[in-house]
């Protein structure tokens, strides 16, 4: 017999999980850039919505990083250059989807 699986769904983007702790952790991250997506797109007028958005999500899923950076670790910032670019363009490609649908 087969076996029963449940899985955790978040609303915003369909993105499913395994466990209910990381869909809320997921949630969260997507709060957040969303909320730093309007900041960017209302502040700056010349950044597109499709922009703010990938920024947003950038800040937001390194945002540990990024609050340590601020904290007098700027070095954090340049590590996450150098472990990222094709990650980044799976983001850039993720969000294009995104906004598409």
């Amino acid at each position: 017999m087969g076996m029963i699986t449940p899985l955790w769904r978040v609303e915003r983007d369909g993105k499913v999980f395994a466990t209910k702790k990381e869909a809320e952790a997921w949630d969260q991250t997507l709060e957040l850039a969303d909320a730093i997506s309007e900041l960017i797109t209302v502040s700056l007028e010349d950044v597109s919505d499709k922009q703010g958005e990938a920024i947003g999500l950038l800040l937001a899923k390194n945002a540990d990083t990024l609050a340590k950076a601020c904290k007098g670790k700027p070095e954090l910032l340049t590590n996450l250059l150098d472990s990222r670019p094709e990650e980044a363009e799976e983001e850039a490609e993720s969000a294009e989807l995104s906004a598409v649908s």
